[in-house]
């Protein structure tokens, strides 16, 4: 991961399986932050995504931000036959949500050569 996430000490994750409840399985807060996605297929774990929170949205934070991709995730797990994907989530507190993500996804693309395959 990413050693610039640490700092944040309001975080966790959760997985979301093909047969979930989105609504029943994300206990990210209702806070501003960033999120990563990761897909477990074939004991195979992949960084997917990188986002974060829109404070211009109502309402916004981590939640409402993960739980409006609920249908794109789905549709992913199913397109892709993964097991699950894995949303680690990060409460930003002060710190710019977007800045931090365009932080992430910089030094993502610096080792990858690309930007994560579902951040097109």
């Amino acid at each position: 991961m990413f050693s610039e996430l640490k700092k944040y000490k309001e975080q966790d994750h959760f997985f979301l399986m093909p047969k979930d409840d989105i609504q029943e399985v994300c206990n990210a807060p209702s806070k501003n932050g960033v999120f990563v996605i990761h897909s477990l297929n074939n004991f195979r774990v992949e960084m997917v995504y990188i986002g974060s929170t829109d404070s211009s949205l109502e309402p916004s934070g981590l939640k409402n931000q993960i739980m409006m991709r609920a249908k794109f995730l789905q549709a992913k797990i199913k397109e892709e036959g993964a097991e699950a994907v894995d949303i680690y989530w990060y409460v930003t507190n002060e710190d710019n949500p977007k800045e931090v993500e365009l932080i992430i996804l910089s030094l993502y693309v610096d080792v990858n050569e690309a930007v994560p395959r579902w951040n097109y």
